[in-house]
């Protein structure tokens, strides 16, 4: 991806006019995508590049959506880092005109700003935006030829697991787990990435909950996926699982998790 990006940017850089234009369009694209995988290694620096040169190319050309879009990004990689203000003013800041934007990429800006209110303790704010960015999911499903193409993998089962993130951060652990169960078990193959953190996330609610022994099932599900796709955001949940379980006297649990990430890497 990586070299195709290269190549892009190269030819962007000779091309003029209309062709400039259309070739900052993909490149905007693919900076966006390598930012996200760059931010899935934890690599901020890396994915901050990415996300700078995406910024760069979508503010020349106009796209709203797309600017929308690496704000998003960006405040996704703040929540990462713990950084709730600057979560929520990153977010916000991709919702000052909306009537530019699409529904889509607001109903992915809305849900992320919920989840910085989430990691700030603010629980009516969270279901609030939350709400708004339901309402903008269902809006977007019914005018898909208005979103643009990057957002094909959004839809109410990833708002649904984006509720459950927020309410793990609550700490209401209980409400989490049934939406994270259904949104894991709605998968159908593919998107290993995202399976991987939507079972690192329901371990973590289930440890949360109390059911160390599910949490366990579903980290070493997680483990095994993080270790094929190298999944850095995964392997930091999977932490926090075994921090909640050490906490919880979960001992039996957490040395059983201990032992089969061991194995994992030491074959992977």
């Amino acid at each position: 991806m990586l070299a195709q990006l290269n190549v892009i940017a190269g030819l962007a850089r000779d091309a003029r006019g209309r062709v400039r234009h259309a070739l900052l369009e993909v490149t905007s694209h693919y900076d966006q995508f390598a930012a996200w995988m760059r931010q899935d290694s934890m690599d901020a620096a890396g994915a901050i590049a990415h996300y700078d040169r995406a910024m760069e190319a979508a503010q020349e050309i106009a796209d709203a959506d797309m600017i929308t879009s690496v704000l998003t990004l960006k405040s996704h990689l703040a929540w990462s880092f713990g950084d709730a203000g600057r979560a929520i003013g990153l977010a916000q800041a991709g919702q000052r005109d909306p009537r530019r934007v699409s529904d889509a990429v607001l109903a992915l800006v809305t849900q992320q700003e919920a989840r910085g209110h989430a990691l700030d303790g603010d629980a009516e704010a969270t279901e609030r935006t939350l709400d708004r960015s339901a309402g903008l999911t269902y809006a977007a499903a019914e005018h898909p030829e208005d979103a643009p193409p990057w957002t094909y993998f959004y839809d109410q089962r990833r708002l649904a697991f984006q509720r459950g993130i927020a309410y793990v951060e609550l700490g209401r652990h209980r409400d989490a787990v049934p939406l994270l169960n259904a949104a894991l078990g709605a998968f159908d193959g593919g998107y290993d990435r995202d399976r991987v953190r939507y079972a690192a996330v329901l371990a973590l609610a289930l440890a949360g909950a109390g059911d160390a022994d599910a949490a366990v099932a579903h980290a070493k599900l997680s483990a095994e996926l993080a270790a094929q796709t190298g999944s850095a955001l995964a392997a930091r949940e999977l932490r926090r699982v075994r921090t909640v379980l050490r906490k919880a006297g979960a001992d039996a649990a957490l040395s059983e998790l201990t032992a089969h990430v061991r194995v994992i890497t030491a074959t992977s």
